[in-house]
């Protein structure tokens, strides 16, 4: 039952984007993924398209176009021009985590950017690092992003899956994430509920912008 539970929750999440509302005009066709190149800087409404320094281009905020699978375009914080591709947002489901050697973001406990027979994790103060998996008899869950995947927890060093009862006592629930908290705990209930997507990058252990020097994340 309580699986059922969880998962009718999971699916509850909702992925939208809202930009200006009010009196405020976008300078082109909002439906556009990109503006065209010749589109002059002040015509570009910057809450709704920033610069990609990479593609050069001027693409939609909270839009995956111009981004690597399991990413999406962000406006980049006390920035009023640049954007920049982070891993996707989600709010109860399995974490992604960013590497800067590919540039690309990848599921937790999944072999990721590492070697065979390594996972993708993260270390003391929440940053990915590939390690050698610790459980052989628990299968690395490659492209899984719901509530059921293989993890480590780090207070016992077992591996559970996540969205059972694990090590959780009868009335404590089954293992579940919180926004926020990446790694599963037993819970009873967890708050899962339609989400608007954030306009900018946010500080979220094992993401980009938790790497990027001058984020000045804290958890």
């Amino acid at each position: 039952m309580w699986k059922q539970l969880v998962l009718l929750a999971s699916l509850a999440v909702g992925i939208c984007y809202s930009g200006p509302v009010g009196d405020e005009k976008p300078a082109e066709n909002t439906s556009l993924l990109e503006l065209p190149e010749d589109t002059p800087v002040d015509k570009i409404d910057f809450k709704r398209y920033r610069f990609h320094e990479q593609k050069k281009r001027y693409l939609k905020v909270g839009d995956k176009n111009g981004c690597d699978e399991n990413m999406r375009f962000f406006a980049v914080p006390n920035d009023e021009r640049l954007g920049r591709c982070d891993c996707d947002w989600f709010q109860c489901s399995r974490p992604l985590l960013y590497d800067d050697k590919t540039d690309k973001c990848y599921w937790a406990w999944s072999t990721g950017p590492c070697k065979t027979g390594e996972w993708y994790t993260f270390d003391e103060k929440s940053l990915p690092i590939c390690k050698t998996h610790p459980c052989p008899d628990f299968p690395i869950t490659e492209t899984d992003k719901g509530i059921n995947f293989n993890f480590q927890n780090p207070k016992d060093s077992k591996c559970y899956e996540a969205g059972t009862q694990g090590y959780c006592g009868e009335d404590e629930g089954l293992l579940m994430i919180y926004p926020n908290e990446p790694i599963p705990v037993c819970r009873t209930t967890t708050l899962c509920y339609p989400l608007m997507v954030p306009e900018t990058m946010q500080c979220i252990q094992g993401n980009k912008w938790h790497q990027t020097s001058n984020s000045n994340c804290t958890f």
